[in-house]
């Protein structure tokens, strides 16, 4: 593939000393998932290494999508993150305040990044919490290591599907109101497009528990583009205490 030598150049510009064996893909986690473009999610990469010496390994790569929708080298010697982005690293310190990385589809905060060894040092697990939006589709997550004894190669670790974000956000506040039988409540209603929607929702209710007696009503009874509408609860005299789900 052609981005292992791409990886291997980016490697052996660290300027480590390669020797003895080289360390071993363990797992990436979550290894199968579906976002929809707008979820960070924390993805944990692990390696290990026999020798028992931290020093023995020395950073892992990861690769989201065959097209490098979101590249990203962990560097154990000096506690980086990097990331590509159009034929350029940038690199933070990891788990200090920085500004964001930002891939050729992917954003990572390098705050949030961290890692440990485990199991007397055979084990290194670096957590890298990951958005991977604007490539709708299925990305092939790969893994590499690089050690003391040279470069692990890359391994298919999984899959990370992408689909499309919502068009609109729907709210009600309060999320929650109280009346008197008889009486009515009001409550407000927010339609929050994505950008670039303009279309029209029209809204309505499902059905009441039986023997509530309670309808409902909006004002207007449709949004278009971003708006907001008044949520009224009827009740009636011979609405029972008690609450009722909307």
């Amino acid at each position: 593939m052609k981005h292992v030598l791409l990886a291997a150049a980016a490697f052996a510009a660290l300027g480590l000393n390669l020797a003895a064996d080289p360390p071993s893909l363990v797992s990436i986690s979550p290894s199968d998932l579906t976002t929809d473009g707008s979820e960070t999610v924390n993805f944990t990469f692990v390696a290990s290494h026999p020798s028992g010496d931290s020093f023995a390994l020395q950073g892992i790569d990861g690769l989201f999508g065959d097209q490098y929708d979101c590249w990203l080298f962990y560097s154990s010697v000096v506690n980086t993150i990097s990331v590509w982005n159009n034929g350029l690293w940038t690199t933070q310190k990891a788990g200090q305040p920085g500004t964001i990385l930002h891939g050729n589809a992917c954003d990572i905060d390098p705050q949030r990044v961290s890692s440990e060894y485990l199991n007397a040092v055979t084990l290194l697990q670096v957590h890298v919490p990951i958005r991977l939006g604007g490539a709708v589709g299925a990305h092939n997550i790969y893994m590499s290591a690089l050690g003391s004894g040279g470069l692990a190669p890359y391994q298919k670790m999984g899959i990370w599907t992408v689909t499309p974000p919502a068009p609109l956000t729907l709210t009600v506040t309060p999320a929650a109101v109280f009346t008197r039988p008889g009486a009515d409540a009001t409550a407000t209603v927010t339609i929050a497009g994505n950008p670039g929607f303009s279309g029209t929702v029209n809204l309505s209710l499902g059905a009441f528990p039986n023997g509530s007696n309670l309808t409902g009503s909006f004002s207007p009874g449709s949004i278009t583009g971003n708006g907001t509408a008044s949520l009224t609860i009827h009740s009636t005299a011979q609405t029972p205490a008690g609450y009722d789900p909307v």
